[in-house]
C-alpha cells in the first residue's frame, strides 16, 4: 500500500499476517543518522493498529546499515511536537528483520 498520500485513509506501507500476528510496517529511507516523522503519521498508524489489532513498527534504513524496526513507542517527540528515532538507538531499541519475523 506504498505510496505516501496516494489511498484518502491513513494506511501503513507493509501490512502482514500469519493468521495469528499482523504487523503494519511504515517504511522510510533517510541519507541522515536520524528521521523525523510527523506526529500524525504516527499518530494514524497507531490508530489503524489499533483498529485492525495489528503491532505497528516503523522501519528505517540509514545510510549503509541494514533496516532496522523501531515499535511506536520508542520514537522520541522532538520540541516541536513531531517524532525521532536516532541510529545510535537501533543497538538497544531495534529489531532487525530476523528478529521480527523470527516469531512469525
Amino acid at each position: 500500500s506504498a505510496g505516501s498520500g496516494s489511498c484518502k485513509y491513513p494506511v501503513p506501507d507493509i501490512i502482514v499476517s500469519n493468521g495469528l500476528r499482523r504487523l503494519a510496517i511504515e517504511c522510510k529511507v533517510t541519507s541522515e543518522n536520524s528521521k523525523m516523522f510527523y506526529k500524525k503519521e504516527i499518530d494514524d498508524l497507531g490508530s489503524f493498529c489499533k483498529i485492525f489489532g495489528a503491532e505497528g513498527y516503523v522501519a528505517v534504513k540509514f545510510p549503509k546499515k541494514e533496516w532496522y524496526f523501531f515499535t511506536l513507542e520508542d520514537l522520541k517527540h522532538t520540541k516541536s511536537d513531531n517524532l525521532t528515532i536516532s541510529e545510535k538507538d537501533a543497538p538497544t531499541k531495534a529489531l532487525n528483520f530476523e528478529q521480527l519475523t523470527g516469531n512469525f
